[in-house]
């Protein structure tokens, strides 16, 4: 079979490879169609994220076949990994991008999309899907697809997900409004998520004024290029000068992170994704530092406090103060460290298991 192989960045050549033979606990796909994302084409570059430099180990593998967003049909595999992905010899499939390992803290949590290992098709430990053929192997999330979606489409499957899940997290509610920095198609799947949300108004943010356009298309009620119009100035205007309640950060570039730090109303925490960069993380330390100051002074909304009345009335004790204690961001650390201890806490959650500081950022309010 043909098969693109990456040999180093700028290295990616297209050679003959024999077709792979699956293991009893693996399925064999011909590929139909594959995505070819940002990734792959920073990972081609030489992206430091992917090939590593001074300060961080090389992530992908050399004579891997790249590609992840993937749509195929069976063609063979044993019954019982069949039973195992619920497909049949013949079926069309989608697979995620992850191979979780199934047994770290966030795969045993169920959060397998934060797998720490986090092996991906394409990069390392397993083949993706720039070839005729390709091995799933049992670990690996398959999906079944209807056989009338065209494979460019079942292929975007995987950066819609992406998109529908930073919508998800979000928690849209009816009186926000959203701002989308990038209409690329991770954008413009967040645009349409969003909008089905029905939010009071969805933002979209391009330099491009044809993607734009299609922005519109997909649900946007505004869209706003940054090189043409102050975008804070429109969106405080917008809004009585709060800013956005909420943002969803597609683009990928550094740029956009202190972008949506400044475009965030205050009053509400920070939701959406921000693909952080290290350089950018200070204005994002301050930002969580004010959010964990309003959180933990944040007054009890009203369905907390009918809750609590129902309790009394039945006779319920009510939940102790030291169980639900406030938000109280730690000090984080100084200097070049900064950027990969803050991105392993934040994965980790607000809420580190061990703090970095005994010292609090925000002191004891009276």
């Amino acid at each position: 079979m043909q098969a693109v192989v990456m040999h180093a960045p700028e290295d990616y050549r297209l050679e003959e490879r024999p077709v792979p033979t699956p293991a009893a606990h693996e399925l064999l796909i011909q590929v139909e169609a594959v995505g070819v994302c940002a990734s792959d084409l920073k990972a081609y570059a030489g992206a430091a994220k992917f090939w590593g430099d001074e300060n961080r180990d090389r992530w992908v593998e050399p004579g891997i076949i790249p590609g992840h967003e993937i749509t195929g049909t069976v063609v063979q595999g044993s019954d019982e990994i069949l039973a195992h992905h619920g497909v049949s010899v013949g079926d069309r499939i989608v697979v995620e991008q992850i191979v979780p390992c199934g047994e770290c803290m966030y795969c045993q949590r169920g959060w397998y999309w934060m797998c720490a290992p986090h092996d991906m098709f394409g990069f390392k430990h397993y083949h993706g899907g720039m070839a005729e053929y390709m091995i799933v192997p049992k670990l690996a999330r398959a999906h079944r697809i209807s056989k009338d979606i065209a494979p460019q489409h079942a292929a975007y499957a995987e950066p819609l997900s992406c998109s529908m899940h930073a919508v998800e997290r979000a928690e849209l509610e009816f009186d926000d409004v959203v701002v989308i920095a990038g209409a690329g198609p991770i954008g413009l799947g967040a645009i349409i998520g969003a909008a089905h949300k029905n939010p009071k108004l969805v933002i979209a943010l391009d330099f491009d004024d044809e993607k734009l356009e299609l922005a519109k298309k997909c649900g946007a009620d505004l869209t706003l290029n940054p090189s043409k119009v102050d975008i804070y100035e429109e969106i405080r205007g917008l809004t009585g000068g709060y800013g956005a309640d909420v943002y969803i950060e597609c683009t990928g570039h550094p740029s956009a992170v202190p972008q949506g730090l400044n475009l965030a109303a205050q009053a509400r925490p920070l939701r959406g994704v921000l693909r952080v960069q290290g350089e950018r993380l200070r204005g994002l330390v301050d930002h969580l530092r004010r959010q964990g100051a309003r959180r933990a002074r944040r007054p009890p909304r009203p369905a907390h406090l009918a809750r609590r009345h129902q309790d009394h009335r039945e006779g319920r004790p009510a939940p102790r103060r030291d169980l639900h204690p406030p938000v109280r961001p730690r000090r984080l650390p100084e200097g070049p460290r900064l950027g990969r201890r803050l991105r392993r806490r934040l994965r980790q959650g607000l809420h580190p298991p061990r703090p970095l500081s005994t010292a609090p950022l925000i002191p004891d309010q009276p």
